[in-house]
């Protein structure tokens, strides 16, 4: 079961590089004239979309087959508001004067870079959304073991996924404490034990030396068997979502790039 569901986390960023089953016509022409004026008005590099913030356009439904428009629409009914909410679909999907009776669902962030592969974007959106609501560690922890994948996937971290999820942990109530150690990477003292345990244990999980038999003793002890395969898959799977931003460039929203400025130069990426 849990050779499985890694199987599963690395066919859906290998589905990725083949764009199964999208149709986008026409679009790499309009690259030029507004939207590039857009790109260098955000300070994009060239290769990004300003209608997509990565290196693939933004995905409309009327220009998807079948499989694409499936997927689309089982997005929309899965994802709910983060589709839907209307500052969401003005900032990439519509323009500034559209009127509000005007504007459609659309699906952009990295969820946009995987509708590129739509039979695989289905099976990888209902991973995450079982990884955050079915798993024993809770909200909390979870967020902990996020922020742990953000920091740490290719060595370096990943600026978009970081800037995304560190507003929500501060909101969530994940001390300021157990932020800094993970984003500065910090020694870990004087946080909670199973929130030290989530930190040494992702750490040696995705850098490059050996997972110790003492820290996934800690971790078996504090979580249980379950608890320690589902930490690992939600470690895994943000892992994922950090190489899938990699790929694509992915630039965050134009009202994050203050903290996304101060993430970049935490994890010596300006």
């Amino acid at each position: 079961m849990h050779d499985a569901r890694w199987a599963l986390l690395v066919a859906i960023f290998g589905g990725l590089s083949f764009g199964l089953g999208a149709r986008v016509a026409g679009r790499q022409a309009s690259r030029e004239g507004s939207d590039s004026t857009e790109a260098k008005a955000r300070a994009l590099p060239k290769d990004v979309y300003p209608d997509s913030f990565g290196r693939l356009p933004l995905l409309k439904r009327e220009e998807l087959d079948e499989n694409g428009k499936k997927a689309f629409d089982f997005l929309i009914t899965r994802g709910g508001t983060q589709f839907t909410a209307e500052h969401g679909i003005r900032t990439f999907c519509a323009e500034e004067k559209t009127p509000k009776s005007q504007l459609k669902p659309c699906i952009h962030g990295t969820w946009n870079m995987q509708l590129y592969s739509p039979r695989i974007v289905e099976a990888a959106y209902e991973l995450r959304r079982r990884l955050g609501e079915e798993t024993d560690l809770g909200p909390n922890l979870e967020e902990v073991a996020v922020l742990v994948a953000s920091r740490e996937v290719n060595g370096v971290g990943n600026v978009y996924l970081w800037t995304d999820y560190e507003g929500g942990a501060r909101r969530m109530g994940i001390s300021p404490e157990v932020i800094d150690i993970i984003k500065y990477r910090k020694p870990i003292a004087g946080i909670g034990e199973k929130e030290a345990c989530i930190i040494q244990f992702g750490r040696e999980l995705i850098g490059p030396n050996p997972l110790t038999s003492a820290t996934f003793a800690r971790a078996l002890k504090l979580f249980g068997k379950k608890g320690v395969a589902e930490l690992t898959d939600v470690l895994g799977w943000y892992v994922v979502m950090g190489m899938v931003n990699k790929a694509f460039d992915m630039h965050n929203r134009t009202n994050q790039e203050e903290l996304r400025s101060e993430v970049a130069k935490a994890f010596g990426h300006d």
